[in-house]
């Protein structure tokens, strides 16, 4: 189940402390990208098994269906299935794995945002260093590289 609480931990960040951040995005991207690619494989799993129990149910019922000595039709067949415990299950396994998904994609963008968040914060910084005449900076104008 994917952790909201701890991914809007992840994606907050200190601006007091900008080389931190930085080497933690890669890290968090990364971390991120490989969970949207295990959620994206829980999503084809659970989709598989909910295609074949679909398929199970599907024979099962129509064989059910001609030994009461009932005609099967497609329709009595597919309101059968959607009743059925083990499709419901089946269902509400794969919408599960496609909420997950979802987030996780969703998640990823944010990572991306917040990239972008920071390239403006250290930007700032840069800026405020320059104007006060920080030391580092003062240090470097005065001594170009050669």
């Amino acid at each position: 189940m994917f952790n909201v609480e701890q991914t809007l931990s992840d994606l907050a960040f200190d601006r007091s402390n900008l080389d931190e951040v930085w080497s933690n995005q890669a890290i968090l991207f990364f971390q991120y990208a490989d969970k949207l690619t295990q959620s994206e494989r829980r999503v084809a799993k659970a989709k598989q098994v909910m295609e074949e129990v679909e398929a199970r149910l599907y024979n099962t019922i129509r064989a059910d269906l001609s030994l009461s000595g009932i005609r099967p039709t497609e329709s009595l067949i597919e309101s059968k299935m959607k009743n059925h415990e083990k499709m419901r299950a089946a269902r509400e396994a794969y919408d599960a794995a496609k909420s997950d998904c979802e987030k996780a994609k969703y998640a990823l963008e944010a990572f991306r945002h917040r990239r972008d968040m920071i390239v403006q914060a250290s930007k700032r910084e840069f800026l405020e260093l320059e104007k006060t005449g920080s030391s580092t900076f003062t240090a470097l104008k005065k001594h170009p590289q050669e």
